[in-house]
């Protein structure tokens, strides 16, 4: 079992929460064959944001219409509270890698726009695979009730979350 702090239920919420997310951004959480290595120099932190921008270029609205249908420097800088700088230096080396690439907008020069290469999107789909059994079991090990709960704070939290970083 886990320790737990016992400060107050928002420290308590903060902790398990990154210890999920912890998890789900392993890179052992890409593995499924033991024999299975996986080629990426960097750590969690590249998966997140690979994962992140898989993300952002894929986001829906409920009427199916892409929200942008594009990730800029500007979203992961947003989304992670970084500075240009810092998002600069991180997706530096995600490109080093040949895991993303960089364009410039169509109708805005300045804006950049991010992309996943091949060799991205194969470690996006082989991440969200993984994440999507991990989810799978522990959802598995909850009551009818229990996942209807969870499922209610966890879209209201989504939200919250989307409104805030204004994606």
């Amino acid at each position: 079992m886990i320790k737990m702090p016992q400060e107050n239920s928002t420290d308590q919420i903060f902790f398990l929460f990154n210890l999920l997310l912890d998890h789900l951004y392993h890179p052992a959480s890409l593995i499924t064959d033991k024999n299975e290595k996986l080629e990426l120099s960097g750590s969690g932190r590249d998966l997140f944001l690979i994962s992140l921008i898989g993300f952002l270029n894929g986001l829906k609205t409920n009427d199916g219409d892409a929200v942008t249908g594009l990730c800029t420097m500007k979203h992961i800088s947003r989304f992670l509270r970084i500075s240009g700088g810092a998002s600069t230096s991180r997706i530096d080396q995600l490109v080093d890698q040949n895991l993303v690439v960089r364009s410039m907008g169509k109708k805005d020069r300045r804006q950049i726009i991010l992309n996943l290469t091949k060799k991205g999107e194969e470690i996006y789909e082989k991440l969200k695979s993984g994440r999507t059994s991990h989810i799978k079991w522990i959802l598995s090990h909850l009551n009818e009730e229990e996942t209807k709960v969870f499922l209610k704070i966890i879209e209201r939290f989504s939200n919250l979350a989307l409104d805030h970083f204004k994606i």
